[in-house]
């Protein structure tokens, strides 16, 4: 299979990305896989308007990149084992349907044979406390995983605050090798049945119901909370 940037939005669309692995498995706060769908069967149009939150996050990629090994080894590391060597190839997993590979991933960089993740941000810090990796990544990184056959690590940077987090997820983790099967389960029922076939996900939210009836005049409905706790334990 070729390789592609990671901004062409029409090559995306021939495939699950690692981008969309956390869509995939319901933990995108931001997107759901019924709006994936949308994307993958070209119902609607991927824009991408200035971001500036992206933008400074691919300017200080370089000196974090640069400067990692020199602030891992004043954390009590090997600096050797920090130093990321960049990687512009698009990984492709073997599994096929109808003849094609479906899921690929681009890497910010390798470690010696691991995978290394670079992240900005500028929020939800909790997650880090309540997680080894937030879900958002979590799956991003198992997706990672399940397409390198020889990297055993997944290690994720993120600044954050002014301090990089470091955490790492390994392949030999018994939960892991679950995650990354289910995952891959998970992505073949999606591309096969949702994209190929055409099949609507189900939907999670209000939005979602919209798009999977657009022939359908739905009215909301708001529950007032005490109504919600009846509910919840009948």
């Amino acid at each position: 299979m070729t390789t592609f940037a990671p901004h062409d939005k029409k090559l995306r669309n021939t495939g699950i990305g690692t981008s969309d692995a956390s869509t995939i498995m319901g933990a995108n706060p931001y997107k759901t896989r019924v709006e994936l769908w949308q994307e993958k069967t070209g119902q609607i149009e991927i824009t991408e308007s200035f971001n500036e939150k992206a933008f400074w996050g691919n300017v200080m990629e370089e000196p974090v990149l640069r400067n990692l090994p020199w602030i891992m080894e004043r954390r009590g590391f090997n600096r050797q084992n920090h130093i990321i060597r960049k990687d512009g190839r698009t990984y492709w997993h073997p599994s096929m349907i109808d003849g094609n590979k479906f899921m690929y991933g681009h890497l910010d960089g390798r470690i010696g044979k691991d995978i290394a993740e670079i992240k900005f941000q500028s929020g939800m810090s909790k997650a880090w406390e309540k997680h080894i990796v937030p879900p958002w990544f979590y799956w991003q990184g198992i997706s990672a995983l399940s397409l390198v056959a020889n990297a055993e690590l997944w290690n994720i940077y993120s600044l954050f605050n002014n301090e990089i987090i470091f955490r790492h997820l390994n392949k030999t983790d018994e939960k892991v090798k679950s995650d990354i099967n289910l995952f891959l389960d998970s992505a073949h029922e999606f591309w096969e049945i949702n994209v190929l076939k055409g099949e609507c996900s189900n939907p999670v939210n209000e939005r979602d119901i919209r798009i999977a009836n657009p022939e359908e005049k739905l009215i909301s409905v708001v529950i007032p909370f005490a109504i919600k706790e009846i509910l919840k334990e009948a």
